[in-house]
């Protein structure tokens, strides 16, 4: 019999306390001029669907994962689905019966942190797969919530930029609006 670990949960420091206090640094920084003037910040379209936080390990570039092992991009990825859905379960559990969301949805992707990413970076991207419906890929089934139907860009409109905030305060904010 071979013995199997369980996923741990996500630490505790990114508890309920701390993701109240990053939505309202959130909010506070987004209600005030961009510090910067590089940074193109978009409106939200419509009614915000879903909104949730993530501490920036769980929301890392794509230049810092591209040669990680299938196995570490598997965890990466089932952390952040994790600490999606203790969120999406605590705010929102009526979006069970409009899913996937209908049209073209727009998703706000903002990272809050001491130092800019490059434009290509693409961050954002594991935090955009987890909300999209279960599928199988590979002959194995890849775990989402299922609020999105694709993230094609004729599916999905897709907004990101960088919010600078002192070091050792930055977090990931992503908002999905129908």
């Amino acid at each position: 019999m071979i013995a199997t670990k369980r996923r741990a949960a996500p630490p505790s420091l990114f508890g309920e306390a701390w993701r109240y206090a990053a939505l309202q640094s959130a909010d506070r920084i987004l209600a005030a001029p961009p510090a910067s003037p590089y940074t193109e910040r978009h409106p939200p379209r419509g009614q915000l669907v879903l909104r949730f936080v993530l501490p920036l390990e769980l929301a890392k570039p794509a230049n810092s994962t591209r040669h990680a092992a299938g196995w570490q991009m598997a965890k990466h990825r089932e952390d952040v689905l994790a600490m999606v859905k203790t969120q999406w379960l605590q705010r929102s559990p009526r979006l069970l019966d409009h899913m996937p969301l209908p049209g073209r949805p727009l998703a706000r992707c903002i990272r809050f942190s001491s130092v800019e990413p490059d434009a290509t970076a693409a961050w954002w991207k594991t935090c955009i797969d987890v909300l999209l419906c279960p599928r199988m890929r590979g002959g194995r089934r890849i775990a989402g919530i299922g609020l999105l139907a694709d993230d094609r860009p004729s599916m999905l409109e897709t907004r990101a930029w960088h919010e600078k905030v002192p070091r050792g305060q930055g977090f990931a904010l992503v908002e999905v609006y129908n």
